[in-house]
């Protein structure tokens, strides 16, 4: 699903939207994730769209098993804080 944060879509709405997919699918299998642009450490909208997951997670009686921000850098989960950078390969 693409969804493009807006100041005005509310949590309960966010979370809402990734319940409803929870419900087509495992949620002992599913994997939430975001790509952005910009530099690799989290925003307002990265934190919120990770609140609603794991009240979606929540909801199906699943932990949220991790939660990806994905930029052109590398990726970030706000779950574990872990982290890793692209390196481009040598031509």
């Amino acid at each position: 699903m693409v969804v493009p944060h807006e100041a005005g879509t509310d949590a309960g709405l966010r979370a809402d939207l990734l319940e409803r997919l929870l419900d087509d699918l495992d949620p002992g299998t599913a994997l939430p994730w975001i790509t952005r642009g910009g530099v690799l450490s989290p925003g307002d909208a990265d934190f919120a769209w990770f609140a609603a997951a794991r009240t979606a997670f929540g909801r199906h009686g699943h932990p949220l098993p991790a939660f990806y921000v994905i930029t052109r850098d590398g990726w970030l989960d706000l779950t574990t804080d872990a982290t890793a950078l692209w390196r481009p390969r040598s031509a």
